[in-house]
């Protein structure tokens, strides 16, 4: 008599669990999509003949002692070499071309490239723009323009990393 109440309550359990897994097989993941989880600016670039897309992630400018200085990395999935424009426009100044290998990633800031020195009298909490140019496609990019008051924009000399 006992195992009646119990087989109902597996059935419920089943039918819940079917039920609540519905929501994930139907809405697509976000991560199969190219997103911005906090600071730092993104795009995507397919150019012409290009299986696989060229990508600017995690662009950033942080004002400090030395001046703005623009970081982030450029990614080439594609089967052949690019190079990328960056150019700082309306209100500031200073421009950068990085190579970019086939399949490679290219640090801006770290290993590849030095930091993208811009000058611009816009100050920390505004918005610099950067055209950002692949072959012949030119997107414009909206970069926030931060200072280093958050310890890990601060430079590493000053946060005593090694």
């Amino acid at each position: 008599m006992k195992l009646r109440p119990l087989s109902r309550a597996a059935a419920l359990m089943g039918i819940a669990a079917f039920s609540l897994s519905g929501c994930a097989y139907f809405n697509p993941m976000q991560t199969h999509h190219f997103y911005q989880p906090a600071e730092g600016a993104l795009v995507n670039f397919t150019p012409e003949g290009a299986a696989q897309p060229i990508g600017v992630r995690n662009l950033l400018a942080v004002e400090g002692a030395n001046g703005v200085q623009v970081t982030g990395a450029v990614v080439n999935q594609s089967s052949q070499d690019y190079t990328v424009q960056l150019t700082f426009v309306e209100g500031a100044s200073g421009s950068a071309s990085i190579n970019v290998p086939a399949g490679e990633t290219v640090m801006i800031g770290g290993e590849g490239a030095e930091p993208i020195e811009v000058t611009t009298s816009k100050k920390p909490g505004d918005n610099v723009l950067v055209d950002v140019t692949v072959g012949e496609e030119t997107q414009r990019l909206t970069v926030q323009l931060l200072d280093e008051s958050l310890e890990y924009l601060a430079p590493e000399e000053q946060t005593g990393q090694q």
